[in-house]
């Protein structure tokens, strides 16, 4: 699965002293969130088309506010053509979630160096905490006229850890907020790392990849 094999290659760059801003607790960690959040039932679900890129100069709205139009193309990776209006819909709506999403933290872009200092603050504002309950309100109308894909699409959004799974799923490929969700211990509280295993973690990562463990040891 592609979080797992992006997890374990920073794990093998720490292991190598390639990555001085993460620790291995902190990565087998997240790792072990992966049982937390993986929705197995999204790896066989239609693909939708994606713009990568909708901010609010690549949205065009009419003399209503209505949006009428994007600017730049869409990456088609729909695989029944029979789903496209639908999935274009629902691609469209997905890149609107991320615009709803709350803005939970704001972190410096580019540091000096690997050792400066953490710069984030948060930004979950009412208005943003508004902005989704509207864009999920909206989701769950659909779901009359778009049937079970739109059902199971707000099933998903709609739940209790969608927040937490977002930002967990972000920081596997960014570090700056790798390093964000450590410092609030992955938005968990204590007692839900009750069942924490590191050392099963540790143990499950070295069977799963030999060949980082053969690279580390060749150094």
């Amino acid at each position: 699965m592609y979080v797992t094999r992006a997890i374990d290659r920073k794990i093998g760059r720490v292991l190598k002293g390639q990555l001085r801003t993460a620790k291995l607790e902190d990565c087998l960690r997240q790792r072990s969130l992966i049982r937390k959040y993986l929705i197995p039932e999204l790896d066989s679900s239609p693909w939708v088309m994606v713009h990568g890129d909708l901010s609010g100069t690549n949205i065009i709205i009419d003399t209503k506010h209505d949006i009428s139009g994007l600017v730049e193309k869409l990456s088609s990776v729909a695989t029944d053509p029979s789903h496209q209006t639908l999935e274009l819909t629902l691609g469209t709506s997905q890149e609107l979630l991320i615009l709803a999403l709350p803005n939970i933290f704001h972190c410096n872009s580019q540091p000096s160096s690997q050792d400066s200092s953490l710069v984030w603050r948060s930004k979950n504002t009412e208005t943003k905490r508004r902005d989704r309950q509207l864009f999920l309100e909206t989701i769950k109308n659909l779901c009359h006229t778009h049937g079970e894909i739109c059902e199971s699409f707000y099933r998903v959004l709609s739940s209790k850890d969608e927040i937490r799974r977002y930002w967990w799923f972000t920081a596997v490929s960014n570090q700056k907020l790798h390093q964000v969700m450590v410092k609030v211990n992955w938005l968990l509280r204590d007692e839900e790392w009750a069942d924490e295993d590191l050392a099963s973690e540790w143990e499950l990562f070295q069977r799963e990849n030999p060949s980082i463990l053969n690279e580390q040891q060749s150094l």
